[in-house]
C-alpha cells in the first residue's frame, strides 16, 4: 500500500478516536477556571520615588556679580597706555586707560592763549573812552553855543559803537573761557576710568589698537560687594518675603549662613514654571563669597501671617 494512503487513514482514526472521546465526556473544552480560594498573582504596583520640590524649602541658585559694567569711551582713537590688568581690583573714577590726546593738547593750548590774549578788548575799552570825552566836550560846547546839534549826536552814536565794540570783545573773551572748559573736558575723556569700585574681569583693547565709535568697549569691570543671586520662588514662599527683610543664604563653601536682603520681588508670576522672581542682595565686603557659586535660599514653610503681612506697614507709619 502506497505511504501516502496510510497517512491518509492514519489521520481519519485519530480524528474519529477524539471525537468518540470528546462525546463521553472525559474531555471538557472552555475556559479555564480557577478554584474559589485559589491565589492570583497579581502585577506590583510601582512605587512612587518622586518627591514634591514644593516641599524642599532650600531654593538653590548661583551668585553673580551685582553690577556687570561694559566700561566704553565717547572718544575715538588709538589706545596709548592701559593702567590695569586683568584681575585688578579698581577704585571709583580710577583711571583705566588712555587714548592718543595730542591733538587734544595742541587744541588746549591755542584755548589757553585765545583766552589770555585781551587787545581787542582793550583796544575797545579806549575807543569807549575816547567817545566818551569827545561827547561831554561837545556837550559843554553845545550849552555855550559853540557846537552844532547834529555834531553832537553823531559823538552820541559813536560813542554806542564804541560801547558794543567792548561789549562784543567781553562776550567773546566768554566764549573762549567755555571753549576752553571743553577742550580740557575732551581730554579729560580720552582718559578711561572706572564707574564704579570692582574688579576687572576682561580687557578688550590692548595698546596700539584703535577704538571706533560702534565698537567702544575698552574694558569689563564687574562690582562683587554685594552679590546679587536671583532666587525663582513658589508664590507660597515668596509671599513670606518683603523688599528690605533678611534672609539666611546657605554657601557650600561655608557652614554658616549669610544674612542676605531682599531686594526685589517680581509683580509677575513666570506662566512656564508658576514661580516668582526673588532678587537677593549678599554683602561681601571682606571677598568671602565668590560670584558664580552655588548657593540656597533657606525659608521655613511655615506661612506668613496676616500680622507679619502688615508688620512693614506699620512700621512706615
Amino acid at each position: 500500500m502506497p505511504m501516502v494512503t496510510i497517512r491518509k487513514y492514519g489521520c481519519f482514526i485519530g480524528v474519529v478516536v477524539l471525537c468518540a472521546t470528546l462525546s463521553a465526556g472525559d474531555v471538557k473544552v472552555g475556559p479555564i477556571s480557577r478554584k474559589p480560594n485559589s491565589p492570583i498573582l497579581e502585577k506590583p504596583k510601582p512605587t512612587n520615588t518622586t518627591t514634591n520640590n514644593n516641599t524642599n524649602s532650600d531654593q538653590d541658585t548661583f551668585t553673580e556679580p551685582y553690577r556687570t559694567i561694559q566700561v566704553a569711551t565717547t572718544e575715538m582713537g588709538i589706545l596709548r597706555e592701559r593702567l590695569v590688568r586683568e584681575g585688578d581690583v579698581v577704585e571709583l573714577n580710577q583711571p583705566l586707560a588712555k587714548l592718543d590726546d595730542e591733538l587734544a593738547n595742541a587744541s588746549l593750548e591755542i584755548a589757553k592763549q585765545n583766552v589770555v590774549c585781551r587787545g581787542a578788548l582793550n583796544s575797545a575799552e579806549a575807543e569807549l573812552r575816547l567817545q566818551s570825552s569827545r561827547v561831554e566836550k561837545l556837550h559843554a560846547l553845545l550849552n555855550d553855543g559853540n557846537a552844532h546839534p547834529e555834531e553832537f549826536e553823531r559823538a552820541v552814536m559813536e560813542k554806542d559803537v564804541a560801547a558794543a565794540r567792548v561789549l562784543t570783545a567781553q562776550e567773546t573773551l566768554i566764549v573762549r573761557k567755555l571753549e576752553l572748559e571743553r577742550i580740557r573736558l575732551e581730554l579729560d575723556r580720552r582718559t578711561i576710568r572706572s564707574p564704579l569700585r570692582g574688579v576687572v574681569t576682561k580687557v578688550h583693547r590692548e595698546v596700539g589698537e584703535f577704538v571706533a565709535p560702534n565698537d567702544p568697549v575698552v574694558m569689563t569691570v564687574v562690582q562683587l560687594d554685594p552679590l546679587l543671586a536671583t532666587f525663582s520662588l513658589p508664590p507660597a514662599q515668596a509671599q513670606q518675603l518683603r523688599p528690605g527683610r533678611s534672609v539666611p543664604v546657605q554657601f557650600a563653601s561655608s557652614e554658616t549662613p549669610i544674612e542676605g536682603e531682599v531686594e526685589l520681588i517680581a509683580p509677575v508670576t513666570d506662566a512656564r514654571s508658576g514661580t516668582i522672581r526673588v532678587k537677593v542682595k549678599i554683602p561681601n565686603a571682606q571677598g568671602q563669597c565668590r560670584s558664580g557659586e552655588r548657593c540656597s535660599l533657606l525659608l521655613s514653610d511655615r506661612p506668613t501671617t496676616l500680622s507679619e503681612k502688615t508688620q512693614p506697614a506699620e512700621r512706615s507709619h
